[in-house]
């Protein structure tokens, strides 16, 4: 199916509604104006939006776009009431409208996926599928030639890569590039790649590590013994096991590299986490590198020891942008424990923190209510002055679309 569609007129563009002069686009004009009429039509490359009317056949049908409503030559994908963004390929002799971006729909009532792969004119295989599902969580329109462009650059990480990689990591980390219109080479997305690997992976290979350093008795690797020391005892050393040490021969990175160069490891899920670590400090370092541009958000990692385990909270910071203040986010997960698995995402903007929970059941959100006031009172010691304190089951996208509206303050709104 072409990509373009194309609007034709018989002489002149059929007129419906007239209520409205604007210069940017088709419009009728009197008998004795024809001087004036070429001036009112659609620029080629200009973005509009249209309504699709009543369709005539498979290619032709009625748009509305802000001037009228005109005869127009569509992909026979579209229906009555679809509304959407189109790109003007061409404005004469015929109006040709290339299919530009669909919204997502509201914030509580998101369009339904095998909608948007339709009006998109993509196939509604379960790949696409799984694609737009990503997408609709991190974005409020869908652009066509930026969907085009993640498929294609999916199909060649699949071709170039040697090993299993999960979908869901690659699509986190090539949107967040696109956003950050970051160059989707595949040889930086193989050193980026690492890094998109999820918290409960890291954490569970960090456990490995250290049961296999914990069982040796030789002090062979005394220095990775202190390096979870560190860790379980909250020391401050612990945030900069996951930095790029080159120079320094006992780091973290040095020791897990000395570590997977032993003969002493045969272990294969020993070995897979030794490399998940290894190639994922030095991609955080390239990435970090690349935040600097102010492009892509700042990514960090602080190792946690709770109930005999270790975990990592991932650092995700927003730089602020010269007049706009952006939240500054982190995200954590626990994938181990009687709740089973628990993801938070915590945003700070100006004076309000939020913290969102997604668990099994509903065992966290009890805890949190039975502890509410003593985590007022935690707060209050640490001079946090709390204006609200709410536990909702509300709808992420609903709260943090809040947070662009809310004022700056003298006390932390906090919602969990």
């Amino acid at each position: 199916m072409s990509d373009t569609s194309n609007i034709s007129f018989p002489s002149s563009p059929i007129r419906v509604n007239a209520e409205t002069n604007s210069k940017n686009y088709y419009q009728h004009q009197p008998p004795l104006k024809k001087k004036n009429k070429r001036g009112a039509k659609l620029r080629v490359g200009e973005i509009v939006r249209a309504t699709i009317g009543d369709r005539i056949d498979s290619e032709f049908a009625f748009v509305q776009i802000p001037t009228g409503t005109f005869k127009a030559k569509i992909t026979q994908n579209l229906r009555r009431n679809d509304s959407l963004l189109f790109k003007v390929i061409e404005s004469n002799p015929q109006l040709i409208l290339k299919v530009y971006e669909v919204s997502t729909g509201a914030k509580n009532n998101s369009t339904d996926p095998l909608e948007l792969l339709r009006m998109l004119d993509v196939v509604d295989d379960n790949f696409h599928l799984n694609l737009i599902n990503k997408l609709i969580e991190k974005r409020n329109s869908i652009r066509r030639d930026d969907l085009l462009e993640l498929v294609k650059t999916c199909t060649l990480v699949d071709e170039h890569s040697s090993h299993d990689i999960r979908q869901e990591e690659v699509f986190d980390l090539i949107i967040e590039m696109q956003d950050g219109k970051l160059p989707l080479s595949i040889n930086l997305i193989k050193k980026l790649l690492p890094l998109y690997v999820s918290e409960d992976k890291i954490s569970e290979g960090l456990n490995l590590i250290f049961d296999f350093v914990n069982q040796d008795k030789s002090n062979k690797y005394q220095k990775l013994s202190e390096l979870f020391a560190d860790i379980e005892q909250n020391s401050y050393r612990k945030n900069n096991i996951f930095k790029m040490s080159l120079g320094d021969s006992d780091s973290f990175y040095s020791e897990i590299k000395a570590l997977l160069s032993s003969s002493d490891v045969e272990q294969k899920r020993l070995r897979e986490s030794l490399h998940l670590i290894s190639d994922l400090i030095p991609s955080l370092g390239l990435w970090n590198i690349i935040s600097f541009t102010r492009k892509i958000p700042l990514q960090y990692f602080i190792p946690y020891f709770f109930e005999g385990d270790y975990y990592i909270i991932r650092v995700k910071q927003r730089l602020i942008a010269s007049g706009k203040d952006d939240p500054v986010s982190f995200y954590f997960s626990m994938p181990y424990g009687s709740s089973g698995q628990v993801r938070a995402r915590v945003s700070a903007f100006q004076n309000q923190l939020k913290v969102y929970l997604v668990a099994a059941n509903d065992k966290i959100l009890n805890a949190l209510s039975e502890y509410q006031s003593e985590l007022k009172e935690s707060l209050d010691q640490e001079n946090v002055g709390v204006l609200e304190f709410q536990l909702s089951l509300d709808e992420i996208r609903d709260e943090l679309s809040d947070i662009n509206t809310t004022h700056s303050g003298d006390h932390f709104t906090i919602v969990v």
